[in-house]
């Protein structure tokens, strides 16, 4: 079963890039509308992880500067009702910092996803697919050999105690383990 990461992954970055920019507007707009009685803050959590996560830490970090940006320019339209201008900048500075830290937590959380799915198909000795890499690829070879309709061949060596006999050969040579 797919997640939401799974189909997110698979638009193109400058769709999410699109797709992200209007949602950010679309609540940017919203926010200055309502003004500093109604706060939106929390939701521009979205285009920032969604940015993160598909185009990088790069476009996230912009829109994380961008949506704190938003709430600046929502709070400076309310200045001559609202909190003083030095309380203003805190606030500012608050929503960068916050949201940078999100979109960095994000991007670590994407890197190290990434590792435990090359480690989890890989041989950590030989840096070579493992048996699990294995089974999904001829997954994927009998899925695509029925959709086509053509045979399937599959020829696969099997070699007993290769390690056994690699180690052997080399005790027997003059390279040492």
């Amino acid at each position: 079963m797919k997640s939401i990461a799974d189909y997110w992954n698979e638009i193109p970055k400058n769709a999410v890039l699109i797709i992200a920019a209007s949602a950010f507007l679309l609540l940017a707009w919203i926010d200055f509308r309502t003004g500093s009685t109604v706060r939106f803050s929390i939701f521009y959590w979205i285009p920032i992880v969604g940015v993160t996560w598909r185009a990088g830490r790069g476009w996230g970090l912009a829109f994380a500067f961008a949506s704190a940006a938003a709430r600046l320019w929502t709070d400076l339209h309310d200045l001559p009702s609202a909190n003083p201008a030095v309380l203003i900048l805190l606030d500012f500075l608050f929503w960068c910092v916050s949201f940078g830290i999100l979109c960095l937590l994000i991007a670590k959380l994407h890197d190290l996803i990434d590792t435990q799915e090359t480690m989890a198909h890989t041989d950590h000795t030989t840096g070579m697919p493992n048996a699990r890499a294995f089974a999904q690829a001829i997954d994927r070879e009998i899925s695509r050999s029925r959709k086509a309709g053509v045979p399937f061949s599959l020829a696969y060596l099997d070699v007993d105690d290769l390690k056994a006999m690699v180690k052997k050969l080399l005790e027997q040579s003059e390279f040492s383990l």
